[in-house]
């Protein structure tokens, strides 16, 4: 199952049909002390966000190293959450179980990230 989060991570457009019209791609990098503890629960809370009323799915994983120059496999985490609409993913952004969730695991130990909404 792992394998498949990190492919699906990777292409997420490619390897599923559309479940919904909004994908909200998520790249964290944490700060040096962040240890492999950290980064599992990370993971594991993250697929757990699943279980709020706006998230179709959600899928969580480390990046597959590559060689190659194109790909940027720098981040520790990556998140692919999906949502039905804009306004399912604007409702999750401000639910407080997410708000409380970056606010006290995620924050503390984040150095950089990016976030990338994409449409259907």
């Amino acid at each position: 199952m792992r394998v498949k989060n990190l492919i699906c991570l990777l292409g997420c457009l490619f390897c599923h049909p559309v479940l919904a019209d909004i994908e909200h791609l998520v790249f964290l990098w944490l700060k040096p002390d962040a240890n492999e503890q950290v980064k599992q629960q990370i993971i594991q809370q993250s697929l757990a966000l699943a279980q709020l009323p706006e998230v179709k799915s959600v899928e969580a994983g480390e990046p597959l190293q590559s060689d190659r120059p194109i790909v940027d496999d720098s981040f520790d985490i990556g998140v692919v959450f999906r949502f039905k609409d804009k306004q399912t993913l604007r409702q999750f952004e401000q639910n407080p179980v997410h708000i409380e969730f970056v606010k006290t695991q995620v924050k503390p130990v984040l150095a950089k990230i990016l976030i990338y909404d994409i449409k259907h």
